[in-house]
């Protein structure tokens, strides 16, 4: 458990210092996602962009998840925590622990992947905000500042606020919920994974 909370810890420090590494691939996705038909493929539209709007126009809308990642991180981890906790109370997501002969139990996959499930579902709350924005800031092909609708994230927000309400920030919200119901795979997978390398030990594999 040790090592698997200091990798917790690791990956969520990890996570937003990947926006400015990878964030060109996401802002190639997005404009081929929202200009259908626009562009040949990926490289023609990373190209496409160095030629109209310049190299870091591939960096567009990398600062709302550089910035907020790690609290969405941080939502995602500890409420995963918690939530195996509460699940860890009831009989029907837990099993003896092999090779035990004390009463102790632990999750089931199953288990895991219900608490992933709603860790995913409840960091959606905050991750589907960033999210529209940094989409919103990605898809504006403009070359010059000045001819953009949004100057930045913050003026980004505030113009989603003042023409939609607080609540356009949460537009998509139910695309967001449905990617984040994937952690449910994704803590099962983890655990699968942990519980066979645990098998190895004391064997020549270790």
């Amino acid at each position: 458990m040790g090592t698997y909370l200091l990798l917790c810890r690791f990956v969520s420090v990890l996570h937003p210092l990947t926006g400015p590494v990878f964030g060109s691939f996401d802002t190639v996705k997005s404009r081929i996602q929202v200009y259908p038909g626009q562009y040949k493929g990926a490289m023609d539209c990373c190209l496409q962009i160095i030629r109209k709007e310049g190299p870091l126009a591939l960096y567009k809308g990398v600062t709302p998840p550089a910035v907020a990642w790690a609290a969405v991180d941080s939502v995602l981890l500890g409420s995963l925590h918690n939530y195996r906790l509460r699940i860890k109370d009831s009989s029907l997501f837990t099993e003896p622990v092999p090779r035990r002969e004390s009463s102790e139990r632990r999750l089931t996959l199953l288990g895991h992947g219900v608490a992933g499930l709603a860790a995913g579902l409840t960091s959606a709350f905050l991750a589907t905000p960033v999210e529209l924005l940094k989409v919103k800031l990605q898809v504006q092909y403009q070359a010059r500042k000045s001819d953009r609708q949004f100057s930045g994230p913050i003026d980004c927000m505030k113009q989603v606020i003042r023409a939609q309400g607080i609540r356009g920030l949460w537009r998509g919200f139910a695309g967001s919920l449905a990617f984040r119901a994937n952690f449910f795979w994704l803590f099962i997978s983890i655990e699968a994974l942990m519980r066979g390398s645990a098998r190895l030990e004391g064997t020549r594999y270790e």
